[in-house]
């Protein structure tokens, strides 16, 4: 969950800085932007001693700045987002720790 606020903070700052600055367009320096962002996203993980998590930030951060193209509210978007990946979370420990009974092993 830590990792997705912090991707989920991050995609929303890019998304902002963007929307409010079009002078960058799909450039050079929009594709540097959305590179950078990168490395607070993977260092405030470690600094918060949680590198585990690194890999969800980055995938939400990427998935948040990458993929919003043409959306009306960037907060709805990034509120969508986190709440698929709690979803998805939430099924992943249900299935690592619900053991089915059966016969499966004999």
């Amino acid at each position: 969950m830590i990792g997705t606020e912090i991707g989920a903070v991050f995609g929303t700052v890019f998304i902002l800085i963007t929307l409010y600055i079009n002078d960058f367009g799909y450039g050079p320096v929009h594709y540097l932007l959305l590179s950078a962002f990168i490395i607070p996203v993977i260092y405030l993980t470690v600094l918060m001693h949680k590198g585990n998590t690194s890999y969800f930030a980055c995938v939400v951060y990427l998935t948040i700045a990458v993929n919003h193209v043409t959306d009306v509210d960037p907060f709805l978007f990034v509120l969508n987002r986190c709440f698929d990946m709690v979803i998805g979370i939430a099924v992943g420990l249900f299935v690592n720790t619900v053991h089915f009974h059966g016969s499966g092993r004999k």
